[in-house]
């Protein structure tokens, strides 16, 4: 009877060291789970908000700068006469909408020490002349200007009798809205109406500026208030 006992209390205890070693494993093999789980959990979470950081610094750099806009050929351009194809381009990393480009047409005068003059000439209208939905960052969009019944206008003041300074220019004035926060902008860019109105220029070529009675390109650009 005792060596009964002693048996099954000897193989008691090694089952319950067996079971306890597998208990061990098991409960090992649990943490190592949910330590590997909540690993790749903290690794997906810093995934997450590094992306989410990344796309914040993004947007603070975006809003810190003015979004650059241009009408290119910026110095030269040679077209038909009285019309003529640009281009606009989007300099900045910045998605821009709701671009609206107007243009009009002045001679701009000047007598015998009096200040320079513009006289208006074409149709007026609060409608823009050319209007693109969005350019994105970095992207270059194509557009067309008409004016020969405004540049037979100008022609025939331009060479009238007039005694003084005289200089035909168009204005293009953009305006369009950065995406990203609404915000708008205005950028202007002025030509002289050169040749036989075939040029556009944005370079007097007429020489050197002296005496200081003669009044260039430059002038214009302050009295108009272009951004060049």
């Amino acid at each position: 009877m005792k060596l009964y006992l002693k048996t099954v209390s000897n193989w008691n205890w090694d089952k319950i060291a067996n079971i306890s070693v597998v208990i061990g494993v098991f409960l090992a093999i649990l943490t190592f789970c949910h330590s590997n789980k909540q690993f790749n959990e903290n690794i997906k979470n810093g995934e997450q908000l590094f992306k989410k950081d990344s796309l914040l610094l993004a947007k603070q750099i975006e809003l810190s700068q003015e979004p650059i806009i241009r009408i290119i050929p910026e110095n030269e351009v040679e077209g038909e006469i009285a019309n003529f194809n640009l281009k606009i381009k989007n300099y900045s990393p910045s998605k821009l909408v709701n671009i609206q480009i107007f243009t009009d047409y002045f001679v701009a005068i000047r007598k015998k020490n009096e200040n320079i003059s513009l006289i208006s000439f074409g149709t007026i209208s609060t409608h823009p002349n050319v209007e693109f939905s969005n350019i994105n960052a970095f992207e270059t969009e194509s557009f067309n200007i008409s004016f020969n019944n405004t540049l037979k206008q100008m022609l025939d003041f331009y060479n009238s009798d007039f005694s003084g300074q005289r200089m035909m220019v168009v204005r293009l004035t953009v305006k369009y809205d950065r995406n990203l926060d609404g915000q708008r902008y205005i950028y202007k860019k002025v030509y002289i109406i050169a040749g036989h109105g075939d040029y556009l220029l944005d370079t007097d070529e007429r020489g050197i500026r002296a005496p200081i009675d003669i009044f260039n390109l430059e002038d214009i650009k302050r009295i108009i208030g272009t951004n060049d």
